[in-house]
């Protein structure tokens, strides 16, 4: 995590080995490492399973262009959200394995006031050249032009911080902004501890 963004933990963290985190956290750090990436390679978390063909490739061309865009994202979203559960219930399963592959990895878990969450989110390069500062005008665009998904209030996956000063989180922007659009007051995060995290919560005076 970018030393920017330690103001908005402060010391209220934890450091905890990938083994040890709730299952959320779990879920959250293999999928954004596993199947958004190509980071975490030593497990086959899919096995057999195949995607289907994309709703473009299903039909013929000429009839795919004669839908409408509208009709055409409807079934794209469709199709992402079938998939997308196939691999989660697929990803659930496999933990363990994660566990025996990458249980000693730690990382540091937090969470941030959703107001603080949102100030650092806009001064972000791209939202401050584009929203001048508006975060109602940036949420509700993102909200209305994303296949953004109501994240349920129990067994919340956290949103992962960034490692660049230029941006508040490196995955979970759907989550943080469908946190936010339920009026949660505070945003669980996971980050990758960098050695002044490590050594403010696992280093003790020696005994003796």
């Amino acid at each position: 995590m970018h030393e920017k963004h330690d103001e908005l933990i402060g010391d209220d963290y934890q450091i905890l080995p990938f083994r040890d985190l709730p299952k959320p956290y779990q879920m959250a750090i293999a999928w954004y490492m596993a199947v958004n990436g190509e980071a975490w390679t030593d497990v086959d978390y899919l096995g057999d399973a195949v995607p289907p063909p994309r709703p473009y490739e299903a039909m013929p061309h000429a009839e795919w262009e004669k839908l409408s865009r509208d009709e055409q994202s409807r079934l794209a979203n469709e199709w992402h959200r079938s998939w997308d559960a196939t691999v989660k219930e697929r990803l659930e399963a496999a933990l363990p394995e994660f566990c025996e592959h990458y249980g000693d990895v730690a990382f540091g878990v937090a969470s941030i006031p959703t107001e603080a969450a949102k100030a650092s989110v806009m001064q972000g390069e791209d939202v401050v050249s584009d929203w001048d500062g508006d975060w109602d005008r940036y949420h509700a665009w993102y909200v209305g032009h994303s296949d953004m998904p109501d994240h349920g209030r129990s067994d919340r996956w956290p949103c992962i911080m960034s490692s660049y000063e230029t941006e508040t989180f490196q995955d979970g922007w759907h989550r943080f902004h469908s946190y936010c659009r339920a009026g949660d007051a505070d945003i669980p995060v996971v980050f990758y501890p960098a050695q002044r995290h490590l050594d403010a919560k696992l280093s003790a005076p020696a005994l003796g």
